[in-house]
């Protein structure tokens, strides 16, 4: 006895796109058991990571970083990573020191410099927070320039200095008004 379905019936590609990902992630603890060799490419360890940051799964996520970094351990991201998901943890020198070796491979990488931020400004070390955001100025393209002064918004925000935040605000809109 077969069954068909009517032709009407296509899977979603977020339906398709979930069983690769759920796929995925099963190739991953599998190999991460011993139970099997596998292979990933740096966006796909990219995308465990990621689930298991989203899932709120820290102790998951630093072992899929620390493995990702153990098949490459010269990709920016992959620091990039394993400092948010300390960061997450509280383990802020650890954090700082993944965003230091991150800055070596890749000093273009923006989200180190909002680490950066996040790090200092979680540890009211207000000034080393903008400083670091200064950096990210020099550094971000047109399209991430607006991102990095709102970044700064947020930092005086907590610092309770609101004249920079309305003007780090109006920096930021206006630099969005010109895209």
């Amino acid at each position: 006895l077969s069954v068909t379905l009517p032709l009407m019936f296509t899977p979603e590609p977020w339906d398709l796109e979930g069983r690769d990902w759920r796929e995925l992630i099963a190739r991953f603890e599998r190999a991460l058991s011993g139970n099997a060799t596998a292979f990933f490419e740096d966006e796909a360890l990219e995308r465990i990571i990621e689930h298991y940051q989203d899932a709120d799964d820290l102790r998951m996520a630093l072992l899929a970083v620390n493995y990702a970094l153990n098949i490459n351990p010269y990709n920016a991201v992959f620091y990039v990573r394993k400092a948010e998901t300390l960061f997450e943890m509280r383990h802020y020198r650890e954090a700082y020191r993944c965003t230091e070796i991150a800055a070596i491979y890749d000093p273009s990488e923006i989200e180190l410099y909002y680490l950066r931020a996040d790090i200092h400004t979680a540890r009211s070390e207000f000034e080393s927070a903008v400083s670091a955001l200064q950096e990210a100025l020099e550094r971000a393209d047109e399209v991430e320039l607006p991102n990095v002064w709102a970044e700064l918004a947020q930092v005086y925000e907590e610092a309770e200095d609101f004249d920079r935040v309305f003007e780090c605000l109006q920096e930021s809109l206006k630099l969005r008004s010109e895209e």
